[in-house]
């Protein structure tokens, strides 16, 4: 129980690191598009169609944000790529579901829906934070589907390792508090509006904590008790063994200021001996690299796409 509750508060944190230009700002072109995975309904966007343009699908972090904040990676259509989005179940524009529907599992079963509603044989992953897991977890179900994975700053396999990650980011948050940079007691969610907290800390997740966005979520919002319950409904979890079986191409790409250590990307690559596997750190890069040094992180991003548009996809 202790460990679960040190879990759940640990990873309110995670949602933070959503700061980012507003949704105005990049992805002036994408379509929105609803579709269906199961009975509940999710909302998407989609840069126009290209022929024969692979779809690479950005999957947000979390849990409990949404996708805006990801939009500077719609760039990624300049590699050759249809960039597709979507808010995860219970966020944003997608409808809300009891506290049981929030499940790893089921955040799987949505990106295959959003795949087969844009009739796309295959996926590029491009998991940043929370959504690097699902994107690991996709792959391990469907790993005919998974043409390759960019896990960007992601979270590791394993939740022995992710704790550890946490003890390194509490050190940092207890830092800059003592500097007066991010304060000692976060404000509270507003009902289900946990936008207010989630402000509080983004500076924790910069590498220059003076950064003019770390003080912005993006346009994104946040809903009070999906990561909660999302954690609560996913345990202790541990994809290490499975991970160590995929083959496709792998990107671990992430700052070396990321407040969750570099130990967290180093532990990450480590479960991937079989993968086609490539390992990026910018120096001095917090963990959204996109917002604070999109030069390096678009140049790692776009040097490995070049790669996985070139080559066939595994099989």
């Amino acid at each position: 129980m202790a460990r679960r509750l040190v879990m759940t508060l640990s990873l309110a944190a995670l949602v933070a690191s959503a700061c980012g230009p507003k949704g105005d700002e990049a992805g002036s072109e994408l379509t929105p598009f609803d579709f269906t995975s199961g009975a509940i309904h999710l909302r998407g966007w989609v840069t126009p169609a290209v022929p024969d343009a692979p779809l690479l699908v950005v999957i947000h972090g979390g849990p409990g944000i949404s996708h805006e904040y990801t939009r500077p990676l719609a760039r990624l259509v300049d590699a050759g790529f249809r960039v597709a989005f979507w808010d995860q179940r219970g966020v944003g524009a997608s409808e809300v579901v009891p506290a049981a529907a929030q499940t790893l599992e089921g955040q799987v079963t949505d990106l295959d829906a959003l795949r087969a509603s844009l009739d796309a044989p295959e996926l590029v992953l491009a998991g940043q934070s929370w959504g690097g897991l699902i994107a690991i977890r996709y792959a391990i179900d469907h790993p005919e589907r998974a043409r390759a994975l960019l896990l960007l700053d992601s979270v590791p396999g394993s939740v022995d390792e992710l704790q550890d990650a946490f003890s390194r980011f509490h050190a940092r948050r207890r830092s800059l508090a003592a500097r007066g940079i991010v304060p000692a007691v976060l404000p509270p969610a507003r009902g289900d509006d946990c936008v207010p907290t989630q402000l509080a800390l983004a500076p924790v997740y910069y590498g220059d904590p003076s950064h003019p966005k770390a003080h912005d979520l993006g346009g994104s919002s946040c809903r009070e008790g999906v990561l909660d319950s999302t954690w609560r409904n996913i345990g202790d979890f541990d994809l290490r063994d499975a991970m160590g079986r995929l083959e496709m191409p792998i990107l671990v790409l992430s700052g070396g200021a990321d407040p969750f250590g570099p130990e967290m990307a180093q532990d990450l690559a480590a479960a991937f001996p079989a993968a086609r596997l490539t390992v990026r750190e910018i120096p001095d890069c917090g963990h959204n690299g996109f917002n604070e040094c999109p030069g390096q992180y678009f140049s790692a991003l776009e040097g490995f796409l070049a790669g996985v548009s070139a080559a066939p996809p595994a099989r």
